[in-house]
């Protein structure tokens, strides 16, 4: 969990300017752990979104400023997370971008 918390606030730092916003938020809801991290960074183009969780896999918009990495870190953490029994979404919200993660109460 860690580690997915590392690579969930780490992405959302590194896609919000000095200016921006990152906020959590931790809920229940139906017997389930519901995580939010929202961040006023660029918006992630709609096509990327459904690819965002693959390895390797690295918007080529030009809008979203070129970041060092490897493309690794949402597909550790949709697998930490699948590997716990839950799911994680993106979604281009308002001013921003926001991860929901789904983790069921043991």
């Amino acid at each position: 969990m860690i580690q997915l918390f590392q690579n969930i606030l780490g992405n959302a730092l590194k896609f919000t300017d000095e200016q921006g916003t990152i906020q959590t938020k931790f809920f229940s809801r139906d017997k389930d752990l519901i995580i939010t991290v929202f961040n006023t960074g660029k918006h992630i183009p709609e096509e990327d979104l459904k690819m965002i969780f693959d390895k390797f896999y690295q918007s080529k918009n030009q809008n979203i400023l070129k970041q060092a990495g490897s493309g690794l870190g949402l597909a550790i953490c949709k697998k930490i997370i699948e590997n716990h029994g839950g799911t994680i979404q993106a979604e281009n919200s308002g001013l921003g971008v926001t991860f929901t993660i789904q983790l069921p109460e043991r």
